[in-house]
């Protein structure tokens, strides 16, 4: 939990800057289009609220396993047998090899709102072990800025070998 709040920390402090050097950029230039600061700032801005999304999970995780501990109950990390740990701990470091792997045949194949969509969802579900409901309204939320902002908006020209959205 500690990692997660320094990591986050650090990314707010990073968006922040990249945020004001976006808006220093110039996030729109009137009658053309967006600004050469945009999509940085706008990229930033995603960061900084996911980081504070972190930072509250992590402290809400931290307070019901304080008050679960102060009840007896316990935890449901340690219900795990030490050999499965130890075995999917080996693997751990490689399943954001993987993702990117396959996020980039999948970019090529079935171009970037369908690459998005299918990253998202199987990261969230499978890896944060997310709730299926918030999986897909994260999921679906996500979809739709890209789609909108990048395809929509901006019209800028994505791979897609099979499919082109």
């Amino acid at each position: 939990m500690l990692a997660e709040l320094i990591a986050s920390l650090i990314l707010i402090a990073l968006s922040i800057l990249w945020i004001v050097e976006g808006i220093k950029l110039g996030l729109w230039i009137p009658g053309v289009s967006a600004g050469s600061g945009f999509v940085p700032a706008a990229f930033a801005a995603l960061t900084l609220i996911s980081s504070l999304f972190v930072i509250a999970s992590a402290l809400k995780k931290k307070r019901t396993s304080a008050a679960s501990a102060a009840d007896g109950e316990p935890d449901n990390a340690v219900s795990e047998t030490g050999a499965d740990r130890s075995r999917f701990e080996q693997y751990k470091t490689m399943i954001p090899v993987v993702f990117c792997i396959g996020g980039i045949f999948c970019l090529q194949l079935f171009g970037l709102v369908i690459t998005i969509a299918a990253i998202s969802f199987l990261w969230m579900y499978f890896v944060s072990r997310m709730p299926m409901k918030k999986v897909l309204i994260f999921t679906a939320a996500i979809t739709l800025f890209i789609y909108l902002v990048f395809e929509a908006w901006l019209k800028i020209p994505f791979p897609g070998d099979i499919i082109r959205l």
